[in-house]
């Protein structure tokens, strides 16, 4: 009696542990993604002076936008953003479910993932 439910909890903390990775794995890709994507916003005028560098606002706007259009954006509960003149930022919290676990009691996983990027202006003019 004691074997079977041992392999039913342990099969249950596998099932769970394997969920709670993969929506790790899916706002990853979401927050790495919204911060290339909000990379891409130059300074125009910057630019055109030799210096490259972010548009803050531009950069947190182009973030917010990426992750609105992801094609995995579902379970998302939170999204924070900072932008500076050299990088994006975007923190993504979401929610793992469990499902087995719960029969004992266990409350659902929050998971906070988060993303950077930079410019990559080497070999610009």
């Amino acid at each position: 009696m004691v074997v079977p439910v041992l392999l039913l909890l342990l099969g249950g903390i596998t099932l769970d542990l394997w969920s709670a990775a993969s929506v790790r794995a899916r706002l990853a890709a979401v927050a790495d993604d919204a911060a290339a994507a909000g990379a891409t916003a130059l300074d125009d005028a910057a630019l055109r002076d030799g210096d490259p560098r972010l548009d803050p606002s531009r950069a947190r706007e182009r973030a917010l936008r990426a992750v609105d259009a992801h094609h995995e954006r579902t379970g998302i509960d939170d999204v924070q953003v900072t932008a500076t003149d050299t990088r994006v930022g975007v923190s993504i919290t979401g929610t793992a479910e469990l499902h087995l676990l719960r029969m004992i009691g266990t409350q659902d996983i929050e998971l906070t993932v988060t993303g950077h990027a930079a410019p990559d202006v080497r070999g610009r003019p």
